[in-house]
């Protein structure tokens, strides 16, 4: 859905770090809270990582119309940004920072990733 719309790298930074802010946090902890009861299970961890390798993906889809920079180290800042998303997400969890905080720290982590290439 977000691949397909036209945004210019404001709109995309914007939208991207509100949507994934909303949906990493909106799970009221319970997922960090199983996640860790489960820190030790192979097929936790399988699946754990596939949603993080798909969430990689989507940001790697999302953010090349407006960067001028290879395939491969796009995805690297990608996995940071999803790691940064998921760490900012714990933080809300645990009352440590308000939504707006997140996502307003967020979007300028991504606009960092888009700074030097902004078109």
């Amino acid at each position: 859905m977000m691949s397909k719309a036209h945004k210019n790298a404001q709109e995309t930074t914007e939208v991207l770090a509100s949507t994934y802010i909303l949906c990493a946090a909106d799970k009221k902890g319970e997922f960090h809270v199983i996640g860790a009861a489960l820190a030790g299970s192979q097929e936790k961890e399988v699946v754990f990582q596939e949603l993080l390798d798909n969430c990689v993906e989507m940001f790697v889809s999302v953010l090349t119309p407006h960067v001028d920079i290879t395939p491969k180290r796009l995805k690297r800042l990608c996995e940071g940004l999803v790691g940064a998303g998921e760490a900012l997400s714990v933080a809300i969890s645990r009352g440590r920072m308000q939504h707006a905080e997140a996502v307003e720290a967020f979007a300028t982590l991504i606009k960092g990733v888009l700074r030097p290439n902004e078109k």
